[in-house]
């Protein structure tokens, strides 16, 4: 394939610069690349595809580039080419992802996107249950995902991950504050690729769910195959929220792992996070530069006529009912995030409901006006909302945590609802018994102790009270802690 006979030459120098290349970059890139020499000393490295020009880092370029320099008596500058078709088209530089091209070239494809409900498709599955894990919210498509100057860029790196699955971006990292709709993208993702491809493996996963799941198979060995299979066997990983591996170090070198595999296979990754890779600084540098290898995206604050959009689209799809005045005011006084938005517009749309009367515009202030003041309190959020919280997190109802039921499942999530309503607001424990149900006082005591005495020694229970704390410390943080909504 070469034609200056440099061929062994090349093997020589990999042999000699392997010790200080990654092994998995060493294998994924360098391993593959062809090179060629000219009279001027430039080094030219010919990849099979633009993933592995990615993959190459500037410290093993320089590593390369030092001893074709010692060994060829005169100073070498590398190039690096990505080469689709090396024996046809020759060398053609891949440049830099440009944000308007990028854009304009999706918004010209649009017309071919047609989109289907996502029942209208079936996930594959085996008996293997190689796709236990797929979770997708049905409400999470594109077609539901309302385009803003927000998330232009964003949405389109996901539409063009979507439909060409690790042709494109591999991986996508999307980051972006607590509520501005990056797990609605990622998901949408998901269902994109299974509309067009019902065969594709899909797999989302939030990553404290990655961690269970690890932890499950570390407890218990004889599940560590199906762990490693589910993970690294599919065609498209799709990870919520990977700033929640940060001091997991088992987690992240399983991910890592993980990763690897995907990425040599050519398999699609896209990531999602509350911040872009480089500060993620607690989390293994390894890890972060692999982040870096494909294009990373952010989704900011929607602007007024994106929430009026949103809320729009949510009042039509669920039936709400609520005028264009009340839209447009929820939309001038909520620009918070879109999460709260929502929930804004649920509390418009209950209270429409329980009072079977129109709204005016002085009880939608005052309704926006007590949300606000909850917000403001910082770290005291009202009993309904740990409920709700707890309820979401381990994916039962609310019912049911006031209820009578005392099974694991129930009593545990009930128990643990109590502990940070103790922990977080300032109610008696009357109170707490009451807002769960009307349990008596030393049913609060008792949960409280048995949290305290359970977060010591289990350690799964501990990431589970430490992913909520979070969520509901982000959830009612004072705009003056530094909040970036």
């Amino acid at each position: 394939m070469l034609k200056d006979g440099t061929g062994e030459l090349w093997q020589e120098i990999l042999a000699e610069v392997r010790e200080n290349i990654s092994e998995p970059i060493y294998e994924s890139a360098y391993k593959k690349a062809v090179v060629h020499v000219d009279d001027n000393g430039t080094i030219t490295l010919h990849f099979p595809d633009p993933y592995m020009l990615h993959i190459a880092t500037k410290e093993s370029n320089k590593y390369i580039e030092d001893a074709f320099s010692k060994r060829l008596g005169k100073s070498c500058q590398l190039l690096l080419l990505a080469d689709p078709v090396l024996d046809e088209s020759g060398a053609s530089y891949i440049p830099p992802v440009n944000t308007a091209d990028l854009i304009e070239k999706i918004n010209q494809n649009k017309e071919t996107l047609q989109y289907k409900h996502p029942g209208d498709y079936s996930p594959n599955t085996d008996s293997s249950g190689r796709l236990d894990t797929l979770r997708l919210n049905p409400r999470y498509t594109f077609k539901q995902f309302v385009v803003g100057n927000h998330c232009q860029l964003a949405h389109a790196a996901a539409m063009a991950v979507a439909r060409e699955p690790a042709e494109v971006y591999n991986p996508l990292f999307i980051y972006a504050h607590t509520g501005l709709g990056k797990t609605h993208l990622l998901q949408a993702i998901g269902h994109e690729v299974l509309r067009t491809r019902p065969e594709a493996r899909v797999c989302y996963v939030t990553s404290e769910a990655f961690t269970n799941e690890l932890i499950d198979g570390i407890q218990h060995r004889e599940r560590m195959g199906k762990f490693h299979r589910t993970y690294r066997n599919v065609d498209v990983l799709l990870i919520d929220d990977i700033h929640f591996l940060i001091g997991k170090p088992q987690t992240q070198e399983a991910f890592f792992h993980t990763f690897n595999t995907l990425h040599e296979l050519a398999r699609q990754v896209v990531i999602t996070s509350d911040r872009p890779p480089a500060e993620l600084d607690t989390l293994e540098e390894r890890l972060i530069s692999r982040f870096e290898w494909g294009l990373t995206v952010d989704m900011s604050k929607p602007d007024y006529e994106t929430r009026l959009a949103i809320l729009q689209s949510k009042n039509q799809t669920r039936a709400f009912g609520l005028s264009p005045e009340i839209l447009s005011r929820i939309a001038s006084r909520v620009d918070s995030n879109i999460r709260e938005l929502e929930g804004a517009l649920t509390k418009m749309s209950a209270y429409h409901r329980l009072n079977h009367t129109s709204l005016t515009i002085e009880e939608v202030d005052e309704v926006l006006t007590n949300m606000r003041r909850n917000l403001n309190k910082g770290c005291t959020p009202m009993p309904q909302d740990i409920i709700e919280e707890v309820a979401a997190h381990f994916r039962i109802s609310v019912e049911e945590l006031r209820g009578e039921r005392r099974t694991a499942k129930i009593t545990v999530p009930r128990q643990l609802g109590m502990y940070f309503c103790r922990e977080l607001t300032h109610l008696s424990l009357k109170d707490i018994g009451k807002a769960f149900g009307g349990k008596d006082h030393t049913t609060v005591i008792y949960a409280v102790t048995r949290v305290e005495e359970r977060l010591g020694v289990d350690e799964s229970f501990a990431r589970d009270a430490m992913i909520l704390r979070a969520r509901l410390r982000e959830r009612f943080r004072k705009p003056d802690e530094g909040a970036n909504h």
